[in-house]
């Protein structure tokens, strides 16, 4: 009898997750690096800084004059500004003060020397080219609701429900570029990206014309790029994650306890989010590799005389394919059935180990798993218990039969073996096992050749126990 087991392994690494910061920030929109420090927007709560790389944090509002304030986003450029609802701050770093240079409730700032372009709430854009002394707007265009304004190249872009923008003067005057909905504009290393409602696009023409990121989520909140992972906020859908070559997002939630994000920042090896609930980081390394699911150990129990085998699943669950290169078990006795695997993200896939269960007691091996990807070698530790099989003789079968019948049976341990066959009058007709056997189960053939119809008895004999069974012959 073969015995089959699945088992799903987990993982030996530690297997990451986002994790909650210790602030009390509430819902925050923003967060920011500058002269080391860090910064993150509350909604209703000002402004928190950390000197020490995100382990402690304190209140930053000295200068804050609205009760009721809320933070959009920063800018850093030379000196750090925070777009809020009661005007624009410039932080001043001697004093640790926030300075109100004006009180346009403003989503977007763009400054280039003494330029300043702002993109006011609920709309308008409105520019400045006296460092915000006096302040102007193109009348065409009072009504955009700009939350996005970005230098591209040559010219200066603004995103906002009515289309993309351009302007070659400064932000004097603005040009449509593209009829859509533009919520944010990026600019990473040159490439243009753009969240548009329901998707994440790419330009290659400068604006004119958007091809889909296969983002079809509700709003996407904001997008970052590391390396060639691409990963996007969502507000139904939390944190999603693709690579550059790879058309399908995954949704990277785990560890958050509502799936509702907003921005997100890098801040070296660690990448931020917020929710409702607060402010949330995570390794950014989680997002490049593979990650196996598999167990560091496992016991498993056979029975003694049969053959063992068990699935080892491995479930992808990083962001890339696993080249799994070959799996090794450090036993002969234990034999590996597939020793290399490709495991798409998503996917799981198994290998099995098989075992002829012979001597009672532990068989153990070291099974050795190893990837191209990074060179990551994941290993587990299989002990198998065999356990004596239970004493037992079972029914012939067919029975009645004709011309054979199977005779099985079931030993707890090593030991002598008889099994004997008797006719009505109680004599020997036929010997069928007298040797020693290992413990577990087995099973014999008995032909009727030579041997007329009629009742006839099958007998085990183990030490002093014995048992028998009647069986008809029927030609």
């Amino acid at each position: 009898m073969k015995l089959f087991i699945f088992c799903i392994l987990i993982s030996s690494f530690t297997f990451a997750q986002w994790q909650k910061v210790d602030l009390d920030v509430g819902t925050s929109n923003s967060m920011i690096k500058y002269n080391n420090n860090l910064f993150v927007g509350g909604k209703y709560k000002g402004f928190y800084i950390s000197k020490d790389n995100g382990i402690s944090w304190e209140l930053s509002n000295s200068g804050i004059n609205s009760n009721s304030f809320e933070a959009y986003s920063f800018l850093v450029q030379e000196s750090l500004y925070a777009c809020t609802n009661s005007g624009i701050y410039l932080f001043e770093v001697e004093k640790e003060n926030w300075k109100q240079l004006n009180e346009f409730s403003s989503d977007a700032l763009y400054i280039n020397g003494d330029n300043i372009i702002l993109g006011l709430n609920p709309s308008g854009l409105i520019y400045s080219v006296d460092n915000g002394i006096s302040w102007h707007y193109d009348n065409e265009n009072l009504f955009l609701d700009s939350k996005s304004i970005i230098r591209y190249k040559d010219y200066i872009l603004a995103g906002s429900t009515s289309g993309l923008y351009k302007s070659l003067d400064s932000g004097k005057t603005w040009e449509n570029v593209n009829s859509g909905s533009f919520l944010k504009l990026y600019n990473y290393e040159g490439k243009l990206y753009s969240s548009q409602h329901q998707n994440l696009f790419q330009s290659f023409d400068d604006g004119v014309t958007w091809e889909s990121l296969f983002l079809s989520y509700y709003f996407s909140n904001d997008f970052v790029i590391y390396d060639d992972v691409f990963l996007a906020s969502n507000y139904k859908k939390g944190i999603l994650c693709k690579r550059e070559i790879m058309p399908r997002w995954r949704e990277a939630n785990w560890g958050l306890d509502i799936n509702s994000s907003r921005f997100l920042f890098i801040d070296e090896t660690l990448i931020y989010t917020s929710n409702d609930n607060g402010l949330w980081q995570r390794p950014l390394n989680d997002f490049q590799l593979p990650e196996l699911e598999i167990k560091d150990n496992y016991n498993f129990e056979a029975i003694a005389g049969e053959h063992f085998s068990s699935a080892l699943y491995l479930g992808n669950h990083g962001y890339d394919t696993a080249f799994v290169s070959n799996i090794v078990s450090s036993n002969d006795l234990i034999k590996i059935k597939y020793e290399s695997l490709i495991i798409p993200p998503d996917w799981s896939k198994y290998t099995s180990i098989d075992f002829f269960a012979e001597d009672i007691g532990e068989t153990k091996t070291t099974i050795t798993i190893n990837t191209n990807t990074k060179k990551r070698v994941y290993k587990i530790d299989v002990v198998i218990s065999v356990i004596p099989a239970e004493f037992y003789l079972k029914q012939n079968y067919p029975n009645p039969f004709n011309p054979f019948t199977i005779i099985e049976y079931s030993i707890p341990k090593s030991d002598h073996v008889r099994l004997l066959v008797y006719n009505s009058a109680g004599q020997v007709i036929k010997t069928l096992v007298d040797k020693k056997q290992i413990g577990g189960k087995h099973q014999v053939s008995f032909s009727s050749d030579g041997i007329a119809s009629g009742v006839y008895y099958y007998q085990l004999l183990v030490n002093n126990i014995k048992e028998t069974k009647k069986m008809v012959l029927i030609k």
